[in-house]
């Protein structure tokens, strides 16, 4: 297959000398942009894998996006999805209640243990080993009362 040949516009060219001043510009974009850069000054994909460490496969893309979206297109990164948040206000303002109450009766600070355990007797939801360390999903099954205020939800969790 023949090398893909671009020639960037004066805008475009422009545009990525002025990005490559910036400080705080993801690696991600830089190589990119060096990518189009290189290979507008004549570069071959070997000759640019070997200077930017990239996979070949990257720089055909890069390019053909280049040809098909344009330059902002190509060298920014999408918006990412991530996961969908699954609390409601109701459920951040009694995590937030419960971190910024006191902590359990001869701790300095809420630790993550401690904070399941809390939510847990809170929201009446699955054992604590049972939750995942970095999700806080599994804590709202249930639902404390709405009545309950940042003091009355956390005194005496961990009693009895």
């Amino acid at each position: 297959m023949a090398p893909i040949r671009i020639t960037l516009k004066e805008k475009d060219l422009a545009g990525i000398k002025q990005l490559m001043k910036k400080g705080d510009v993801n690696v991600r974009i830089i190589k990119r942009a060096q990518i189009l850069k290189f290979r507008h000054h004549g570069l071959g994909t070997d000759e640019i894998v070997e200077l930017l460490d990239v996979d070949p496969k990257l720089i055909s893309i890069t390019l053909n996006n280049y040809l098909e979206f344009g330059l902002k297109v190509t060298i920014e990164d999408a918006p990412r999805t991530g996961r969908p948040i699954h609390f409601d206000a109701r459920d951040r303002s009694n995590i937030v209640a419960l971190v910024c109450s006191e902590p359990p009766e001869g701790f300095a600070r809420w630790t993550v243990s401690f904070r399941k355990l809390g939510l847990k007797k809170i929201f009446l939801s699955a054992s604590v080993k049972d939750w995942p360390q970095n999700s806080m999903e599994a804590i709202f099954r249930g639902r404390p009362s709405p009545t309950l205020g940042a003091h009355a939800m956390t005194k005496g969790i961990f009693e009895g």
